[in-house]
């Protein structure tokens, strides 16, 4: 499937009595047995009941409940099941990565002929290769393709903790390995390769695509995750809770969601289809995995314009779990001189259950596989505009949207030409595909080598972070608990002020450089200068010290708050909570409290 959509509760309070609840194993216990109860399917046996409700947390229960359910899987009314495999070579294997872990991965290849190209699929959020991702690769297979795909570590029938995602980055390793080998194999070294991902894989695969810029001869991203929708992410603040909560309980499934299927499809009777992708990852997300997924959005969306494959990029207008809004983007920016996109008015996330999609990625994989290899003038792609689903005439109306003067009314003739003219330079990075693997196989070997040398950047990152959360339970006992003795104690402690002070002083120390002092008094009188000071933050380690320095000072104040209010008996929660972010504020407010407080008891008297 795709990205699950996740809808955090705007009121901080409303979310901190939801964490206080995750808390009670029982009760999530029997929440699970009760929805589990509900899941039933027509004309299945309780014993086979028992197999789908039962833990799927690690892979050899979720192999089980596969094995179990594949030919009624397989059986369904479905479009994307009725296409026949027959003439198709089909095989899947296990294999154990550099990593240690055992991948599951699946093949679709035409039995009687040579492939025209290879299809390297990545799967969405909480999905496998097992289930939607059939129907279209035996749609690609039967038109010549090769088509390949992987369950990640955590998801399908790969080794790992369901649903978990420790490191993003570490997933665009395993896939870069496997889909290198898939390359490297020589009855597909010659052959175009492209990228095909999906929601969370369209993120996959252009993460791919910006370690490995000349290894690949297009890309089709399909509603890709480049932003999180607005409404599927938390406040600034919630967003910094979760990631201080992350450190502490990464595996914890503590973000709230919305239903999958009534966010990710339109079609009622479609809807009801996603409860038979019976091994996808339905419960509610980790955090660490809700945090790796909105750090690495926001990375995609800083690197739009590195951008520079063959594009093809479909995406529902109507989605409300990945932005249709940065798909335009990415077409806007990206610099690749051939590349389309198709928006399709009313849709909703899902798209490759539909006919007129399938038939649409089709085209244009014919169009750049035979322009790549055989330099044959490109097969335009024209807007199609409705299809018929067993007898229902459903309009969808695709909307070649024109984003730019240049491209109005322009058809997709121009990826052949522009993709021939790449080839040559794309040809050269076939030959050193196996020194590319070779590397990487010793790069996984030297992996604390690489993990002494981390970007400035990501210091700043990672400081700020820690920052954020290491002020945030102060802030939360002055808020929630004011009174309590706890409270009392642990505002007394100067600990976090020591620990701050030390973070920024490393940040301070890596950010100096011999021009920090004269862009800090860049005026002729030795003063502070804004055009100074805006150049000195420039740097992300500059302006993350700064941060440091913030909140300590911030913390600093509302303790100085807090302790006034005990001492004068004053209300103080909404002046600590001002001083968060709005230091000046909140310490105005708390004055003017105190003077309507005094003035208040004087009255009384």
């Amino acid at each position: 499937m795709a990205l699950k959509s996740v809808k955090l509760y705007a009121n901080p309070f409303d979310y901190l009595r939801l964490l206080y609840k995750s808390f009670d194993v029982v009760g999530l216990r029997e929440k699970k047995r009760v929805m589990s109860a509900a899941l039933k399917f027509d004309g299945v046996s309780e014993d086979l009941h028992k197999i789908l409700v039962a833990n799927m947390d690690q892979a050899p229960a979720r192999r089980r409940v596969r094995e179990s359910f594949k030919d009624i899987q397989l059986n369904i009314h479905h479009i994307l099941f009725k296409t026949p495999c027959s003439g198709l070579k089909m095989k899947e294997s296990y294999e154990v990565n550099s990593r240690g872990l055992e991948i599951f991965s699946k093949s679709w290849l035409p039995e009687a002929s040579q492939p025209k190209a290879i299809v390297c699929f990545c799967h969405g959020y909480g999905d496998t290769c097992t289930f939607f991702v059939e129907g279209i690769a035996r749609k690609l297979a039967s038109a010549g393709y090769g088509f390949f795909a992987m369950d990640y570590p955590g998801f399908g029938l790969s080794e790992g903790l369901h649903g978990f995602i420790p490191s993003f980055d570490s997933i665009v390793n395993d896939v870069i390995e496997h889909y290198s080998k898939v390359k490297e194999n020589p009855e597909f070294r010659s052959l175009p390769s492209f990228l095909f991902g999906e929601s969370m894989g369209g993120a996959v695969a252009l993460k791919v695509h910006l370690k490995q810029p000349n290894a690949w001869s297009g890309a089709i991203l399909v509603a890709p995750m480049c932003k999180i929708a607005d409404d599927m992410v938390p406040p600034w603040l919630l967003q910094q809770i979760l990631i201080a909560v992350a450190y502490i309980l990464p595996k914890q499934k503590l973000v709230p969601q919305k239903d999958l299927a009534e966010a990710a499809f339109r079609d009622l009777e479609k809807r009801k289809m996603a409860a038979y992708n019976v091994i996808a990852y339905k419960d509610k997300p980790r955090l660490q995995t809700a945090v790796e997924l909105l750090r690495t959005t926001q990375e995609i969306e800083r690197k739009l314009e590195k951008v520079s494959l063959p594009l093809l990029i479909l995406h529902g207008e109507a989605d409300i779990v990945t932005d249709p809004s940065v798909s335009k983007a990415l077409y806007e920016k990206a610099r690749s001189s051939d590349k389309k996109i198709m928006l399709y008015k009313d849709a909703y996330h899902s798209l490759l259950e539909e006919a007129i999609i399938v038939a649409g990625i089709l085209c244009f994989a014919q169009n750049m596989a035979f322009s790549s290899c055989l330099s044959l003038p490109s097969l335009p792609l024209k807007p199609l505009g409705s299809w018929s689903n067993d007898g229902v005439d459903q309009r969808l109306t695709c909307a070649h949207k024109s984003l730019n003067s240049e491209l109005s009314g322009q058809q997709v003739a121009g990826i052949g030409t522009g993709l021939r003219r790449n080839w040559n330079f794309l040809g050269g990075s076939r030959v050193i595909i196996r020194p590319q693997v070779e590397t990487f196989i010793r790069r996984q070997k030297a992996s604390g080598i690489q993990a002494s040398c981390i970007a400035s950047s990501q210091i700043a990152s990672t400081a700020f972070t820690l920052g954020t959360a290491a002020v945030l339970p102060f802030y939360t006992l002055m808020v929630c608990a004011p009174n309590a003795e706890l409270t009392k104690k642990t505002m007394q402690s100067s600990i976090p002020y020591i620990v701050l002070g030390l973070l920024y002083g490393y940040l301070l120390f890596l950010s100096w450089t011999p021009d920090t002092l004269r862009l800090m008094f860049a005026s002729k009188y030795w003063l502070p200068e804004l055009s100074g000071i805006a150049k000195m933050f420039s740097s992300e380690m500059t302006l993350a010290s700064a941060w440091i320095h913030l909140m300590a000072v911030d913390l600093f104040a509302a303790r100085q708050v807090f302790h006034d209010g005990i001492k004068n008996k004053i209300e103080t929660r909404h002046s600590v909570s001002f001083c968060l972010l709005f230091c000046p504020i909140g310490i105005i407010t708390h004055f003017i409290t105190k003077a309507l407080t005094k003035s208040t008891g004087h009255g009384n008297e």
